[in-house]
């Protein structure tokens, strides 16, 4: 049986003049960098409801931000394996792949072809948002309350999630 360290993808070493260069790194650079990151997770933690300044129906020029939950990247790949969403010839070097299986699966299942996967705005570079829409889409794709909330649940209890669902800023927006 496959586990998550079978299937997940290591990049090769840095070169050596990288390595030198981070090793090098002046401790002020370091401390500087931690304030910022810091600063940077307060002003852009998640949020329960979109504030109404974020409401991007009349202007594309607004930050983006994402609906849905928040899960680790270990924990979509032990559901991979759990739904058996891998294909037998499955190679690390395919790693990118797993998470299309993923959403195709969870699309499948939910019967619902806006959910996808966005990087939010995180300290940490392994998780994901399980999104429906963000600010510049939910006009267009959010669904009726009850239908959302169903949906939420279905999601929430395929990925074994217990958060509430909320609001997070997109790394790339």
């Amino acid at each position: 049986m496959r586990t998550v360290e079978d299937i997940t993808y290591v990049p090769p070493p840095r070169p050596e003049w990288m390595q030198e260069w981070y090793r090098n790194e002046p401790e002020e650079v370091g401390r500087e960098h931690a304030k910022w990151l810091e600063a940077m997770s307060i002003e852009m933690a998640p949020m329960d409801d979109l504030p109404p300044e974020l409401d991007a129906t009349h202007d594309n020029e607004l930050p983006l931000v994402h609906f849905g939950f928040i899960v680790s990247e270990r924990r979509l790949l032990e559901y991979a394996l759990e739904e058996d969403l891998l294909p037998a010839d499955y190679k690390p070097k395919t790693y990118w792949r797993t998470f299309s299986y993923i959403i195709q699966h969870l699309r499948n299942h939910t019967r619902v072809r806006s959910v996808y996967l966005a990087k939010p705005w995180s300290g940490d570079t392994r998780t994901f948002v399980v999104s429906l829409y963000n600010n510049h889409t939910m006009h267009k794709q959010k669904f009726p309350d009850d239908f959302e909330e169903a949906l939420l649940e279905v999601i929430a209890a395929e990925l074994d999630i217990f958060d509430q669902p909320k609001w997070y800023w997109a790394i790339d927006g």
